[in-house]
């Protein structure tokens, strides 16, 4: 069996990340690449954003949001072996060290991470396209064609899933419009992570 793999800063997790992770699980992609499970990765530390909240109150948070979804677990694995970069981390599952995940999983990513992962903005990234395979959230067709353009996939090396969501925000925005005192924007969370984020007051 294989697993696939979520990574993410989720400061704050929110509906958009949801419906990003029932798209793939709903999807038959699943069962097309024999996935068992699907690990949201909770990063330790993004380095490209060295302020991030610190990790156990958005591993929290993702509990909240994702842990009743089926086939989906909540992963601390970052923040058991403090990898320095998501290379470092794979390259731990390609060894099977620790039985932390399994030699055979697949990446879950957007496009705004494949344009970052050619760009450069990722540590090794052009390594990482090259030796791992991908499950790719698109919005539509013109993606997976924007996609196919940039890069020279192997056969079998990725599939796409078409994502199901109405939900157009990012936590970025959800952080700052905390900041300016506008916390309707948390209705784009969940009861417990708003809750979470006005009594803890992570981002006022």
């Amino acid at each position: 069996m294989s697993r696939a793999v979520f990574l993410g800063s989720f400061d704050p997790p929110h509906k958009g990340h949801r419906d990003a992770i029932l798209s793939v699980v709903n999807s038959d992609v699943m069962r097309r690449c024999n996935i068992e499970k699907l690990h949201v990765i909770v990063a330790q530390q993004n380095p490209n954003k060295p302020k991030s909240t610190p990790f156990i109150d958005r591993y929290k948070m993702c509990l909240a949001m994702f842990g009743d979804i089926d086939n989906v677990l909540v992963d601390d694995i970052e923040n058991q072996v403090k990898p320095q970069y998501t290379f470092d981390l794979f390259k731990r599952f390609h060894r099977n060290e620790d039985d932390m995940i399994t030699s055979d999983f697949w990446w879950v990513i957007t496009t705004e991470t494949i344009d970052e992962l050619i760009n450069g903005e990722w540590y090794k990234g052009i390594t990482m396209l090259c030796e791992n395979k991908f499950i790719v959230i698109v919005k539509n067709d013109e993606e997976i064609k924007h996609i196919k353009r940039e890069i020279n996939w192997k056969e079998g090396q990725v599939n796409f899933v078409k994502l199901q969501s109405t939900c157009n925000v990012h936590s970025s925005y959800i952080r700052q419009q905390c900041k300016d005192g506008y916390t309707e924007v948390l209705n784009n969370t969940n009861a417990y992570v708003k809750d979470y984020v006005i009594r803890n007051k992570l981002y006022f």
